[in-house]
């Protein structure tokens, strides 16, 4: 599980066309997918498990003509052009989001709370975290969500943040975990992976479990990933529009 397949591939086994039986199964969210699949699909999942991580690569190895410090900047400051921009393209609504927060054990706990761009400029952010609530549309009704942001490490030479959503999607618990890296002085990399975990109570269609997975998987490319809309597309975007690609 250490590779999934690309967003298309992914949307593409996930359609009910890809299947010839007429049984369907309704998920979580609205949509459906058929509940059974091919020997020969079955042949490339394993069994899924209540509780029993699996790992999807969104993006490895983007490199971008920029430094560390300033792809720090666009990833962490919620007022960047980067954020302002993913947070139209993700189609949410109704953003609120808390400061920055540090725990106790934290040299930097008595900074919680400055105005965002000074506290990205006074020293490494590792162990602050803070909470985004957004409506989201969901079998034709705006639901309240939140995703917590953790950063994990914030040095010279790396820097990584989670992004853990509060409420399961389809069945499975998410956490998507990014880290960009300095390449050289004037180029930074990029990297997302995403945490899947089945939490649903009843996980014997293994089936039905699988598209929901796939779904699921498509979901977060879209979401984070280099194509269309996703948070490195935008990026991307970004770049080109100031001429850094």
């Amino acid at each position: 599980w250490s590779q999934v397949p690309t967003r298309h591939h992914l949307r593409r086994k996930a359609s009910p066309r890809c299947s010839d039986e007429s049984s369907k199964q309704s998920n979580s969210e609205g949509s459906s997918f058929p509940t059974q699949i091919t020997s020969k699909e079955r042949e490339n999942w394993q069994k899924y498990v209540h509780g029993e991580q699996l790992t999807t690569e969104i993006v490895t190895n983007t490199s971008v003509s920029i430094p560390l410090p300033l792809c720090r900047a666009l990833f962490l400051d919620y007022t960047s052009p980067l954020m302002k921009k993913w947070k139209i393209d993700r189609k949410d609504k109704n953003y609120a989001q808390t400061g920055w927060v540090f725990p106790p054990s934290s040299s930097r706990h008595a900074e919680s709370g400055l105005q965002e761009n000074k506290l990205l400029s006074k020293g490494s952010m590792q162990g602050g975290h803070r909470t985004i609530e957004f409506d989201r549309l969901r079998n034709g009704q705006n639901v309240r969500l939140s995703e917590t942001l953790v950063v994990t490490v914030d040095n010279d030479e790396t820097v990584a943040l989670t992004i853990s959503e509060r409420m399961p999607r389809r069945g499975f618990a998410t956490k998507v975990r990014i880290t960009l890296l300095n390449q050289s002085k004037h180029v930074s990399s990029i990297a997302i992976f995403a945490d899947v975990v089945p939490i649903g109570k009843d996980l014997s269609n293994q089936a039905a479990v699988h598209r929901a997975f796939l779904l699921v998987a498509s979901e977060l490319h879209e979401r984070y990933g280099n194509k269309d809309e996703g948070l490195v597309a935008g990026l991307l975007t970004i770049l080109r529009r100031f001429s850094f690609l």
